[in-house]
């Protein structure tokens, strides 16, 4: 079966095809509507290639140390918390620290080269690995800061604990 590269590329951007609404009705996003949030988004200009722009999408994300948001339902365990870093710095100390909206704080040391499903690949600005940091504890729902810094710098992004069902 071959999937649409305009599917593919609303999934990588986090776009449902389809979601169930409050009073538990399936209901199915038009293509005009998907296509309008992807321009919105910056990752599909008007009359572009989706192939173009999911190997642009696919490049950026190799290329940010941290995706720009991660959302997780409450019920997901383990969370796991994608970073790329480069190579030369894989076997680096990295410190990461999780602040949560309510004002807890978690922080810890990590070595990406020992986490584990690392994948590696090539990006503009060299070669990358991809790993997880496998985060166990259930959060709250919220709206919580995750920060990593290494030797590439200090990056942060939001972590976002979403309810398995919205009232």
């Amino acid at each position: 079966m071959t999937v649409d590269p305009f599917d593919l590329l609303c999934e990588r951007c986090g776009i449902a095809a389809e979601y169930i609404d409050a009073i538990d009705v399936r209901r199915v996003v038009s293509k005009s509507t998907r296509q309008a949030i992807l321009g919105a988004m910056g990752a599909l200009s008007p009359g572009e290639d989706p192939v173009a722009a999911l190997r642009r999408e696919r490049q950026l994300a190799w290329q940010a140390t941290l995706p720009p948001v991660v959302v997780f339902s409450e019920h997901a365990q383990p969370y796991l918390i994608p970073l790329s870093i480069a190579v030369s710095a894989v076997n680096a100390p990295h410190r990461w620290a999780l602040v949560c909206e309510d004002g807890r704080r978690f922080d810890g040391t990590l070595m990406p080269a020992s986490l584990g499903g690392a994948q590696s690949d090539e990006a503009e600005d060299g070669q990358r690995l991809r790993c997880h940091l496998r985060w166990v504890n259930r959060l709250p729902c919220g709206y919580h800061r995750f920060t990593l810094e290494g030797p590439e710098g200090k990056v942060a992004m939001p972590l976002i604990i979403a309810p398995h069902r919205c009232y």
